[in-house]
């Protein structure tokens, strides 16, 4: 059973549901605020920054890099 390799994808998953939880939190906040006349604050800002980050970092990981981590999870997850 490839244990490591699941982990891998649950993790991964996991932070692209944490992100878009992020980025709705965000926007609801965002809208609360604007309708009640307060200040937006800042964490709200750096709600959007983080998820901002973690898209920018996922998606240019370089093709080559991906295949390193590929091959790192199959080194993990033999039984041999």
């Amino acid at each position: 059973m490839k244990v490591i390799r699941i982990l891998a994808f649950v993790v991964v998953f996991l932070m692209w549901l944490l992100m878009a939880f992020f980025t709705l939190a965000a926007y609801q906040t965002i809208e609360w605020c604007m309708d009640s006349g307060t200040d937006i604050p800042w964490q709200v800002w750096a709600m959007l920054a983080t998820v901002a980050a973690w898209c920018i970092l996922i998606l240019n990981i370089p093709t080559r890099s991906q295949k390193d981590f590929n091959r790192f999870i199959n080194w993990l997850s033999d039984e041999g």
